[in-house]
């Protein structure tokens, strides 16, 4: 077993294989299907790995809170880069 099949736990083949982009082989593949319970525990998976070694090592920190405009009459651009908006007529 991998390592990588080690730390999955009780997620199955099949959902971490579609999350991959992969298709199975064979019988297992034409009759497999991913489940939303399978998608969630996934997603809580994810999530534990990124809180414990992104976030539990300080390797990131969330930009909030982010203060909001001093005077709402000015408008500020809706994109990060600050390049202009195209108007569509």
């Amino acid at each position: 077993m991998s390592r990588a099949q080690e730390l999955i736990g009780d997620i199955p083949r099949v959902a971490v294989e579609e999350r991959m982009g992969h298709e199975l082989p064979g019988v297992e593949g034409v009759y497999s299907e991913v489940t939303i319970a399978m998608e969630e525990r996934i997603v809580g998976y994810l999530q534990g790995v990124w809180e414990k070694e992104v976030v539990g090592a300080g390797l990131w920190t969330p930009p909030f809170p982010i203060p909001l405009p001093d005077d709402p009459e000015i408008s500020t651009s809706p994109l990060f880069s600050g390049l202009p908006v195209l108007e569509y007529e």
